[in-house]
């Protein structure tokens, strides 16, 4: 593990990456998780002689990387990863160690990162960092950028449907006598799906897609198209007929 990708454990139990400055140029030297351990809150006077008095007579002798990192409107941390040179027990270490008064400071011990661990998260993070693919509609074309005084039989025209088959995406309203939500039916937040029925032999949504792509308002106004999610256009539907039914 390169020691300027290091994780942790904090004192809460989670896990914690330490940022290294880009432009400082550091020998690049793996750490052994089994005889290695993170030392945080180390007091700004500290210097690498203090770590070793603290931890050599007790533990045998330590390699040290002492390390700092400047955070935004907060004093300057410095923090170090002690490689143990000699077999030690590290639960042994963290559970004498963690939290004791040094130079006036509370300092943190917490264990790195093994390597199985450090892949596993990567692993995790990689997935997170992958959004699931929404379902696509096969009949239906989401749009933004739709003026506001855009019309149904307007937008209708423009994709050669039937007014019932643009929805809006209406905007949400507060009633100030009672506090209650409802859609309004004049303003809506520049956004539609239009639903084609019965598509002919050949054509497709994504082809509809393709052919309004760059289509105008009558202002001008670039409208911007795209094939609906299944997931986004169903809860624009529920939502409004759950404020119908409240609104009655």
């Amino acid at each position: 593990m390169l020691i300027e990708e290091i994780e942790f454990y904090n004192i809460n139990g989670n896990k914690t990456t330490t940022v290294v400055p880009k432009n400082k140029k550091l020998r690049r030297r793996v750490l052994d998780d089994r005889r290695t351990l993170y030392v945080g809150n180390i007091p700004n006077n500290c210097h690498k002689q203090d770590l070793r008095d603290l931890l050599e007579p007790g533990f045998g002798k330590i390699t040290i990387n002492m390390l700092k990192k400047r955070q935004l409107k907060k004093s300057l941390k410095r923090f170090a990863f002690i490689e143990f040179q000699e077999d030690v027990d590290l639960k042994m270490v963290k559970e004498k160690m963690n939290g004791k008064i040094f130079m006036n400071e509370r300092i943190v011990i917490e264990n790195i990162l093994t390597k199985e661990e450090k892949k596993n998260e990567m692993v995790q993070k990689t997935k997170n960092a992958t959004p699931d693919l929404k379902p696509l509609s096969t009949d239906t074309l989401y749009v933004k950028n739709i003026p506001m005084k855009c019309s149904n039989e307007e937008l209708a025209k423009i994709f050669g449907v039937v007014p019932k088959n643009v929805n809006f995406v209406r905007r949400q309203l507060v009633d100030l006598r009672t506090n209650k939500v409802f859609f309004s039916d004049e303003f809506h937040t520049g956004e539609a799906f239009i639903k084609f029925d019965n598509l002919r032999v050949g054509d497709n949504i994504q082809k509809k897609c393709r052919e309004f792509k760059g289509c105008k308002a009558r202002n001008g106004r670039v409208l911007l198209v795209k094939v609906a999610s299944v997931k986004k256009n169903l809860q624009n539907r529920q939502e409004e007929d759950k404020a119908k039914i409240k609104q009655n």
